[in-house]
């Protein structure tokens, strides 16, 4: 059974398939950083060990994306994202190199492509729709769990790191189930 995305947005449960069929414990590490910070995955390909972790290869209390750039964002290490990076941390702990570096470009990290090929293949093995998804579903279902469970739009602008409040409506799905849903509790 396919999962239905015709709106684009994929359910947790389906997160959890697409987890699950992944092979690599890269991809899975990567998968859990895209997962719970709603990060793009060009910024995640740029990561460095010592972006995520300490010395001794603990993951630190807040992932800094995009370090010393203009658009430094650091993303809270939460308990859940902690155990999962914990548990799918690097064999090394070498803190300047790549935490995804390439197969195929020596001293390079891992390349977009690739990150898109490996997540539409897990996809296809968990019997996801793979043409609907895409790297950017995971800041999509981010950004709409967060407003789903009640956060203000402006807390999620500051959580990911969207320039403008108008940004992060375009990323939440379901708009008018949500706000039905509010004025049936304002007003049963």
């Amino acid at each position: 059974m396919v999962a239905d995305m015709s709106d684009g947005y994929v359910s947790q449960i389906d997160l959890e398939k697409i987890y699950r069929s992944l092979i690599s414990p890269e991809h899975k590490r990567f998968f859990v950083i895209a997962r719970y910070t709603g990060e793009k995955f060009n910024r995640i390909t740029k990561l460095k060990i010592g972006d995520v972790y300490d010395e001794n290869c603990y993951p630190l209390d807040v992932i800094t994306f995009g370090r010393g750039t203009s658009d430094q964002r650091d993303a809270i290490v939460f308990e859940r994202l902690k155990e999962l990076l914990s548990y799918h941390r690097p064999k090394k702990c070498d803190l300047d190199a790549w935490l995804f570096p390439s197969k195929s470009r020596t001293g390079n990290h891992i390349g977009f492509a690739a990150t898109d090929k490996w997540l539409r293949n897990a996809a296809y093995r968990a019997d996801i729709d793979h043409w609907n998804i895409s790297t950017h579903t995971f800041r999509k279902v981010f950004v709409t769990t967060l407003y789903e469970h009640g956060m203000s739009i402006e807390a999620i602008q500051e959580t990911v790191g969207f320039k403008t409040q108008n940004s992060v409506t375009r990323y939440i799905a379901d708009k008018t189930q949500k706000i039905a849903k509010s004025l049936n509790n304002i007003f049963p």
